[in-house]
């Protein structure tokens, strides 16, 4: 698997994306061009349990706005508690997820904090997964890639297929 030559500081306390821990219950997830809602249940970590009491708090309140808790405990473990930013991620996960697929669109804003980024991150996982790639694999070249289609392809290309 291709490596970043450098490791990337995106400010957050954790160095991966998205930490191994717990498991996320179900979300509720709307379709707008078909007004339906349905439950969703995110494959990401539920950091719930190792958030510290004042991060907890910080998350319900959060979360009291509608937002479901284990995408808020993600985003406090990511950034802290910084209202603005936290709320910014929120909202732009909303947003993009009437369009794409929730857990795609927060490791997308993980790695691309601009949300031009993301979409160009999500359009181009999407098309690799058209040419039959493994999602995760896609996402890990595209972020060592730094969006580039080309690099991320020959990345790709390179790892053995299973």
């Amino acid at each position: 698997m291709p490596r970043s030559p450098e490791p990337q500081n995106t400010g957050s306390r954790y160095s991966s994306p998205l930490p191994p821990i717990g498991t996320s219950p179900e979300e509720t997830h709307t379709n707008p061009s078909q007004n339906i809602e349905r439950p969703y249940r995110s494959n990401l970590p539920d950091p719930w349990p190792v958030l510290d009491e004042s991060e907890q708090l910080f998350v319900r309140n959060i979360a009291s706005m509608g937002f479901p808790n284990p995408r808020v405990s993600r985003a406090v473990q990511r950034l802290g508690m910084k209202e603005r930013e936290v709320m910014d991620f929120l909202l732009s996960t909303n947003e993009l997820s009437e369009i794409y697929p929730p857990d795609n669109v927060e490791v997308a804003l993980v790695y691309n904090a601009e949300k031009a980024k993301a979409i160009e991150f999500l359009e181009l996982v999407k098309t690799f997964k058209e040419y039959g790639f493994k999602e995760d694999n896609i996402m890990e070249c595209l972020q060592v890639a730094n969006n580039d289609s080309e690099k991320a392809l020959e990345y790709l290309m390179s790892l053995p297929s299973s």
